[in-house]
């Protein structure tokens, strides 16, 4: 029997411990220690690995499902670089304009739309996302930056990695949206990467985080 790891439900190993993230509910859980452990070893080795009353709690908890197929996971590249932390350059009404319509815009969207559903879209939409030259995205992104401390709305790393994310995508450029948790004591964060470069944080701030899910 063909065990895999359903769709909705992401997955990483924090601290020696499975942590998931749940798209369909929008919520982050664990599971305990011996049924991690059975989980951890079915992942790596297959069905044949844990004990079967085990793998059985797992199939009933909807954590694993048989004879199923899964999505092929995205990969995470290892962050290495970060933009310049003070965006230089000359302003733009025009790129002010653009960066305040995607704050606000993303900001009613986040409001209004279970954060499920965002995660569905943007699940959706990964294939039809363009891609474009390496060396255009960070320009894109300092151009955002530039600009944002000018829209009168508090900072939030999913609010300004989405709108980061549309902005870029408007002007033809892409980045993928990770988001990442912390075991103990849990914490989760998200920011934009393009290849192996952060966009919008700070390389030492999202060194503690392990990647769960790459959109």
């Amino acid at each position: 029997m063909d065990l895999v790891v359903p769709d909705h439900l992401a997955y990483c190993f924090a601290a020696g411990r499975p942590i998931f993230l749940d798209t369909v509910r929008a919520r982050y859980f664990t599971i305990h220690e011996t049924l991690g452990e059975a989980f951890s070893a079915v992942v790596r080795d297959g069905p044949g690995a844990g004990r079967p009353d085990q793998v059985e709690t797992l199939i009933r908890r909807g954590l694993l499902t048989p004879n199923g197929r899964r999505a092929p996971r995205a990969p995470v590249i290892p962050a290495r670089r970060e933009l310049a932390h003070a965006p230089t350059g000359r302003s733009s009404m025009i790129d002010a304009i653009g960066v305040a319509s995607s704050i606000w815009g993303t900001s009613r969207r986040l409001r209004r739309e279970p954060f499920a559903k965002i995660l569905s879209q943007l699940q959706a939409n990964q294939e039809a996302l363009p891609r474009s030259e390496a060396d255009r995205v960070p320009v894109l992104a300092r151009r955002f930056l530039r600009h944002r401390a000018l829209v009168p709305v508090r900072s939030v790393c999913l609010l300004d990695s989405l709108a980061l994310r549309g902005f870029m995508r408007r002007r033809g450029g892409h980045a993928d949206l990770v988001f990442g948790v912390i075991a103990s004591p849990f914490a989760a964060h998200c920011w934009l990467q393009c290849e192996d470069l952060v966009l919008n944080d700070r390389l030492e701030r999202i060194e503690a985080f392990t990647p769960i899910l790459v959109l």
